[in-house]
């Protein structure tokens, strides 16, 4: 299962001409204290770092202090997705030399750096070789790589905004806070959050299944506010760009409707979207100037998706216990983006998410 790819390459590509932004402050010491760490013979780390905090630039700026020295580096991603994402950014900071583990895909190749999925090295049962595995969204724990971490000589290392998932502490050894959200909007990487708490979906009753409510009867119970949903935000919130969660692939698309049939254009984002239709949406969706105001998903854009002059999170998924998905799911909207003016997200809650995790 776990059997490692020999390397392809025949000379070390040349990583010295890469053009990484100075570190912050904040992160040169997040980095420092992972070296002692692992000194002190902590092999696998979880570097805790809130939205807007640069976990993929901390990724890849520890992928290249190995790369440099040698070592062969694996950049594991949560989803499918956010390959290509983790791939152009590697490519803005000059460290194009890399490959992506993808059947089929143009940069398949033997380079000493690999970006890949955890689905897809699941579907193909081997690794590439690694001496350093780095792990983005850590608190989602994906057995593909829970287990291998535990079978290989690798350093590793997780990287996450909520490493608050129970057994983190049986794969890592070490958790190294980098900073915090006060700390990050006190310096202008993030704005401000304003919450205004909607009608709310009635979850009274509804059905659950392991301590969180089931899918289905989120989506029912959240049928009946759609209209409202869509009301809202043409009150509070238009035209800003926008994010909605629901609950369900149902839920989205009826929200969906209802959004075109009040005249804003909105877009569905989710597991069924084809990755051609993923493509033009996300191109659209990241113009400045796009009449694509709202994107509706149910995960899909909880994670790493980034486009930082989104204006509104609109969260219409009720949660009783998941609080990392519900924070995920909230910093969509909270980076930064003086070119555009964003001097705040609003969050409109139909979940009753924030004053339920308040208690």
């Amino acid at each position: 299962m776990h059997a490692l790819m020999k390397p392809l390459w025949e000379e070390k590509p040349d990583y010295a001409s890469t053009t990484f932004p100075p570190p912050r402050e904040f992160q040169n010491a997040a980095h420092q204290s992972l070296r002692d760490g692992f000194r002190a013979d902590h092999r696998c780390q979880m570097i805790m770092a809130p939205t807007g905090a640069g976990k993929t630039y901390l990724g890849h700026r520890i992928a290249l202090e190995a790369l440099m020295k040698g070592r062969s580096v694996v950049f594991v991603c949560d989803r499918t997705t956010l390959i290509n994402q983790t791939s152009a950014t590697a490519d803005a900071y000059g460290l194009s030399a890399h490959g992506i583990v993808q059947a089929k895909h143009w940069r398949r190749n033997g380079m000493p750096y690999q970006i890949a999925s955890a689905q897809t090295l699941a579907k193909r049962g081997y690794w590439p070789q690694a001496d350093v595995v780095i792990i983005d969204e850590a608190h989602t724990q994906h057995k593909v790589w829970t287990k291998f971490i535990q079978n290989t000589k690798a350093a590793c290392i997780g990287l996450s905004a909520t490493p608050f998932s129970p057994g983190l502490a049986k794969l890592f050894t070490n958790l190294i806070n980098a900073t915090t959200m006060h700390e990050l909007t006190q310096s202008g990487v993030l704005v401000p959050m304003r919450v205004m708490s909607c009608k709310k979906v009635d979850m009274t009753g509804a059905a659950t299944s392991g301590g969180e409510w089931t899918d289905e009867a989120a989506a029912a119970r959240g049928m009946e506010i759609v209209g409202d949903v869509v009301s809202e935000w043409l009150k509070f919130a238009e035209p800003r760009k926008t994010i909605v969660f629901g609950a369900t692939i149902k839920h989205c698309r009826e929200l969906a409707r209802q959004f075109l049939d009040s005249g804003v254009m909105a877009a569905v984002f989710t597991s069924e979207t084809t990755a051609a239709e993923r493509e033009i949406l996300l191109k659209e969706y990241r113009k400045p100037d796009s009449n694509l105001r709202v994107l509706i998903s149910v995960e899909a854009l909880a994670k790493g998706f980034d486009v930082p002059d989104v204006g509104c999170v609109v969260d219409c998924r009720p949660l009783r216990k998941s609080l990392s998905t519900a924070i995920q799911m909230w910093g969509r909207g909270l980076r930064s983006s003086p070119e555009t003016g964003k001097t705040d997200c609003l969050l409109l809650d139909h979940s009753g998410n924030t004053l339920r995790f308040a208690d």
